[in-house]
């Protein structure tokens, strides 16, 4: 009996009869249960021990044998708890656990796991059964997004190493001075950025103002150079306006052989002072042109042309064609670059503006340009014919 007494601690005053040991045992019988066994199991045990009321029992014992009773249906109501808010925390889980939205989601799953903790202990039959399923849940969640951050993070890895290849490439040509195929080139880099991808934040300023410091070399050469061009060609259009106010000074003289001789010299000065650009050239060469005509139409009238002096003329005129043909030829090289650097540009509406006049000097250009080879065709036809 004392043995009874010690093990169980129950700190039990005596022991008046034999059912009192028979009752001990009812009550640590409900002590020990787990609280899963159910109500059933509290009835047989209630009828054990109404059989075993005697009248020398502890009268303590009854109440201790109902506290025993009423602590196994808490423990049994907070373990129906944990059970079903365990069961539906595993199909929350299981409804998140193929989300794309990985931040956010872990933080659900963390919330998950902290509540879980809460509900505590589940019994003896579903307790590593929950625990097991709702840790696969978690663990298949966890490696994808384990997977897609090491994923990222290559990509990531791969899009620095595509990149500080692309600013080698633009480093390698930035004091390129052939405008046209480097700007091509230029803009093909520039895509090959957009399509490289997200080196990561730490990275992504710092190689972007490398390959972009790379990309301003050859841009503010290009500048500097077109600006070089107008330049010219505004000294050029100087030039040839005064050489057109001398022409036009001379076209009506009758010292056919003096002006002559001096009309071959402002020609060569003409072609020495360069292209006077688009906009300017043609109407330039027209005007010029009118005042020789008048000048030479005079001469011829006033003088009988022999078959020598009429190829001559046709000579003469081919020099000045192909003069003129070299010069559209230039033109022409120098107005495709500048399409080229306006197409490199970002668009805004001066450089929409400043591309559109170009395209149309372009085609400006190549009419005039095939005039010229259409008046020099015929006059190789008529040399051949005189």
């Amino acid at each position: 009996m004392s043995n009874n007494k010690g093990q169980f601690d129950f700190n039990w005053d005596s022991f008046y009869s034999v059912s009192n040991d028979q009752k001990y045992d009812l009550i640590n019988r409900v002590r020990k249960l787990d609280g899963t066994e159910g109500l059933e199991v509290i009835d047989d045990l209630r009828k054990e021990w109404d059989a075993i009321q005697s009248d020398g029992d502890d009268p303590a014992l009854d109440e201790k044998f109902e506290k025993e009773i009423e602590r196994y249906k808490n423990k049994e109501e907070k373990i129906k708890t944990s059970v079903d808010g365990k069961r539906a925390l595993i199909q929350e889980a299981n409804d998140l656990k193929d989300s794309q939205d990985f931040y956010n989601t872990a933080e659900k799953f963390k919330s998950f796991q902290a509540k879980w903790r809460e509900f505590g202990y589940s019994g003896r039959e579903l307790n590593d059964k929950l625990w097991e399923e709702f840790s696969q849940v978690n663990d298949y969640f966890f490696e994808r997004r384990n997977q897609f951050y090491e994923e990222q993070s290559q990509d990531r890895k791969n899009a620095k190493e595509r990149k500080e290849a692309l600013i080698e490439a633009a480093v390698s040509i930035q004091d390129s001075t052939d405008w046209f195929n480097t700007s091509r080139k230029q803009r093909e880099l520039m895509d090959a950025w957009k399509k490289a991808g997200f080196a990561s934040r730490e990275v992504e300023n710092d190689l972007w103002e490398k390959f972009n410091a790379a990309r301003q070399v050859f841009y503010k050469n290009q500048e500097v150079y077109f600006k070089e061009i107008r330049d010219q060609e505004n000294a050029s259009r100087e030039i040839k306006q005064k050489l057109i106010d001398e022409t036009n000074a001379l076209k009506d003289s009758f010292d056919f052989e003096a002006v002559r001789k001096r009309f071959d010299e402002i020609m060569e000065e003409w072609k020495v002072a360069g292209h006077s650009g688009k906009r300017h050239e043609e109407n330039l060469w027209q005007e010029f042109r009118e005042g020789r005509d008048t000048f030479f139409a005079r001469m011829q009238e006033a003088q009988s042309q022999t078959r020598e002096e009429r190829r001559a003329e046709a000579f003469d005129r081919i020099d000045d064609l192909n003069h003129q043909i070299n010069s559209l030829e230039e033109m022409k090289s120098v107005i495709e670059a500048k399409l080229e650097q306006l197409e490199g540009r970002p668009e805004d509406e001066d450089t929409l503006k400043e591309l559109e006049d170009t395209k149309g000097y372009l085609a400006n250009n190549n009419e005039q340009l095939d005039k010229y080879l259409e008046e020099l065709k015929k006059l190789n036809d008529e040399i051949d014919r005189i």
